[in-house]
């Protein structure tokens, strides 16, 4: 069973052009042609990645809109299939921190290139927050009082022990330096 991928395209001759691209790369594709139908499912769905097209016709959303409620609520990568290429679209789209951005017509090794790398990075951030998770918790059961400090010396983390050495809350200790 392949990877889910979601579809967001409005323009139907270019989606079935690209399911068929993703369907011989092996991934499953679910097509929708609007920003609240991408929302909906997302949540029904939970798909591994999601394509989406920036300008999405009558819809009320657009892509940038739809991708920046998307990541406020899912975790889940995003890449934008367009046409625009011009440095206002270029520059808004990048505020959203999605994964890529792929220009119209698609070419099939372009497509699997982006999505490959898109999840692969995908699930190395998400290694990195739980590893960030397991440090913080064993951080704060030590009995030692521990602060750690970033590059100039503001101190981002203290754990129980440190805060009782101190006597001091940890809001009074975040961000000041050491």
């Amino acid at each position: 069973m392949g990877q889910r991928i979601l579809l967001v395209e409005d323009e139907r001759a270019l989606a079935l052009i690209t399911e068929r691209h993703l369907q011989a790369l092996g991934y499953e594709v679910e097509t929708v042609s609007g920003g609240e139908a991408a929302l909906g499912a997302v949540e029904r769905e939970r798909p591994q990645l999601v394509l989406m097209d920036i300008v999405l016709g009558a819809d009320e959303l657009d892509g940038i809109d739809t991708t920046e409620r998307l990541l406020e609520r899912f975790d889940v990568p995003v890449i934008y299939l367009t046409g625009a290429d011009d440095d206002v679209t270029i520059d808004r789209a990048a505020q959203t921190e999605a994964y890529g951005y792929i220009l119209k017509p698609i070419e099939r090794a372009q497509l699997r290139s982006a999505i490959e790398m898109a999840l692969g990075r995908h699930r190395a951030e998400r290694r990195l927050v739980q590893t960030k998770q397991l440090l913080w918790t064993t951080l704060r059961s030590i009995g030692d009082g521990v602060l750690t400090t970033d590059g100039e010396g503001r101190v981002v983390m203290v754990n129980r022990a440190a805060e009782e050495l101190l006597g001091r809350p940890p809001e009074e200790l975040l961000g000041r330096p050491l």
